[in-house]
């Protein structure tokens, strides 16, 4: 588990070492943290609730059924 941080540039990095983010969130109406992800070049799976859908842009990212 990683410690929370307040600096954005460390926030980038992390989410650039990742080779997957997964949002298993049931409830979003505006996940940003897919956003910052996709940003960093970060795939994204999550689930299609919200505007989780939407958010996505990379080829690589899906939408979890």
């Amino acid at each position: 588990m990683l410690e929370r941080t307040e600096s954005h540039g460390q926030l980038a990095a992390i989410y650039t070492a990742a080779d997957l983010f997964l949002n298993p969130t049931r409830e979003d109406n505006y996940p940003t943290v897919n956003l910052e992800a996709e940003a960093c070049g970060t795939p994204v799976w999550t689930y299609g609730t919200g505007g989780c859908a939407e958010t996505l842009t990379l080829r690589e990212s899906r939408v979890l059924r």
